[in-house]
């Protein structure tokens, strides 16, 4: 791989992991603004769907993994491609919010699972790599994990439960 190749891969990936953290820190809030409660979060995921979940950088992103494989266009060019496309978190910061989010002890939990998920898929879609697949199995795990990153916090949230009854219980002994 070339230093141009490599250069914009990195910085490609940057971007899109700086975003990943910026949808993820927003969703979190979010969900904390709920109460941790997954059905008035799921109700909001829905009523919000084309205005924070699914956003126009999505379909292009979708387009561009199909040109890449129907194609079979370079990876500098798929890469350069994503970095502009993936380029702005403007949506997830855009508000400012009347309570901001609290890292509180179960907040940094959700954080924590969330992104043992999110690795679970990147290093899937880096082993494909090795394998000898070409670089969409990487953007593909990008893509993945930027949009579904509402929705695995929400499965996050529900792996939880058992630390958190046990959390509780450790409460309710004290009192």
């Amino acid at each position: 791989m070339s230093f141009f190749t490599l250069s914009i891969v990195l910085l490609s990936s940057c971007f899109a992991l700086w975003r990943i953290g910026r949808r993820t820190r927003f969703f979190i809030h979010t969900f904390q603004l709920f109460g941790y409660d997954a059905a008035p979060y799921s109700a909001w995921l829905s009523s919000h769907f084309r205005d924070a979940v699914f956003r126009w950088s999505h379909l292009i992103g979708a387009i561009i993994l199909t040109l890449g494989w129907a194609f079979e266009l370079p990876v500098w060019l798929l890469f350069g491609l994503w970095a502009i496309a993936f380029g702005s978190s403007k949506r997830y910061r855009r508000d400012k919010p009347k309570k901001g989010l609290v890292w509180t002890a179960r907040a940094i939990r959700l954080v924590s699972i969330t992104g043992l998920l999110f690795l679970i898929i990147g290093v899937v879609a880096f082993s494909l790599v090795l394998a000898g697949s070409h670089g969409l199995a990487f953007l593909a795990a990008f893509w993945l994990i930027d949009l579904g990153s509402p929705i695995v916090l929400l499965f996050a949230s529900i792996l939880a439960v058992p630390i958190e009854k046990k959390h509780s219980r450790g409460f309710q002994k004290r009192s």
